[in-house]
C-alpha cells in the first residue's frame, strides 16, 4: 500500500516508488489530490499473476489511476503468486537505476 502522507504530498521524481501488489486502500484521495511534482513521481507496479491474497485486479486498477494522474506508471505481473520472484530482480535493479528514462520493453 502507498503511503498517502508521502505520495500524494511529496515530489519522488528522483527515487520512484516500487509497489509489490498493488493495492491503493484510499483511491478517491490518490485522485483527487497530490502536487503537481508528486504526480510526476515513477511508480513500477509489479504482481503475481496467480495472486490469491490480492487480486491483479488492483494493480490494473492503480495503474489506471496512476496513469489518469499522469504518473509515469509501469505494470509488470509474472507468473507467481504472492512473492517476487527472482527473475524479477533485474527489472527492479533497472528501475531503481534509471528511474527518470525507465521504460518496460
Amino acid at each position: 500500500m502507498f503511503s498517502i502522507g508521502i505520495f500524494t504530498k511529496t515530489a519522488l521524481s528522483n527515487w520512484g516508488i516500487i509497489s509489490i501488489a498493488g493495492f491503493i486502500k484510499f483511491k478517491k484521495m490518490i485522485e483527487s489530490e497530490g502536487t503537481k511534482e508528486s504526480k510526476g513521481t515513477p511508480v513500477l507496479l509489479l504482481h503475481g499473476n496467480q495472486d490469491d491474497i490480492i487480486s491483479v485486479k488492483e494493480s490494473i486498477t492503480s495503474h489506471s489511476i496512476l496513469k489518469t494522474r499522469k504518473n509515469p506508471v509501469f505494470l509488470k505481473t509474472y507468473d507467481a503468486a504472492h512473492k517476487i520472484p527472482i527473475k524479477i530482480t533485474p527489472l527492479i535493479r533497472e528501475f531503481i537505476t534509471y528511474t527518470k528514462t525507465f521504460t518496460l520493453v
